[in-house]
């Protein structure tokens, strides 16, 4: 269930107030993973897929109809439904903010962490070639924008293909792209590259977390990523 603002704010307060007196290192992890794993980034994205799936009928409808509210319907149905994947992707951005301050501020290591194999380049002429391209001329906005929760790229992409990861939005969607181009593990195939991030990145094509992100480079030197990896729920978390 979605949680209003209010009491989202009472319950950050109550953690200050732990924290101004003296809760333990414990009790205050103990409390982010909980608000941790009610943030409800699941539940706002199983709500777009069904107002996208409105949207379909709606749009049908429309097609044979010269009703003029019909087509404002669809209008607001498109706008519900981007906004719900907008708000899916603050709430797991606030994910990554309280599971990096989880590792980095208390210490708490989880299973967020996994590390990515080491490969390289079996095809020295790939490597050779990739070397000449490696500088990119920037991220590809179209191509990037269809992974990017919210867009309307991204409402194309999972209609036309069989789902699909995507970041929490734009601004993290390029810095992460760039961060992993330059400082990511290269792939076996050419111009790819990885990184595991050890914090959520993005969902799956179920709306389960991602923390790795895998990024391409086109023929024309343009890059654009998307989270790969293994699936992370927060149902079952250990407790601290």
């Amino acid at each position: 269930m979605y949680r209003g603002t209010s009491e989202w704010s009472t319950r950050l307060a109550c953690l200050r107030g732990d924290a101004v007196m003296g809760a333990s290192t414990e009790d205050v992890a103990q409390t982010l993973i909980r608000v941790r794993q009610e943030l409800p980034v699941a539940p706002a994205l199983d709500l777009a897929h069904t107002v996208d799936e409105a949207v379909r009928r709606a749009q049908n409808l429309a097609v044979e109809s010269t009703n003029s509210a019909l087509k404002e319907a669809v209008i607001h149905f498109v706008s519900a439904r981007d906004a719900l994947r907008r708000a899916a992707g603050h709430w797991g951005a606030v994910d990554a903010g309280v599971t990096e301050y989880l590792i980095a501020s208390l210490g708490v290591e989880g299973s967020m962490t996994t590390a990515v194999p080491t490969s390289g380049y079996s095809d020295p002429e790939a490597l050779s070639s990739l070397e000449e391209r490696q500088q990119p001329r920037g991220v590809s906005k179209q191509k990037q924008a269809r992974h990017v929760l919210g867009t309307r790229e991204y409402a194309e992409r999972i209609r036309s293909e069989d789902g699909g990861s995507a970041f929490f939005d734009a601004e993290s969607a390029h810095r992460l792209t760039m961060q992993t181009w330059f400082s990511g593990t290269p792939s076996k195939r050419p111009y790819v590259r990885d990184r595991d991030f050890g914090v959520p990145v993005g969902v799956s094509s179920s709306g389960r977390y991602q923390t790795r992100v895998r990024v391409h480079l086109d023929r024309k030197g343009r890059l654009h990523g998307h989270p790969s990896g293994p699936e992370i729920s927060r149902d079952s978390e250990p407790e601290v």
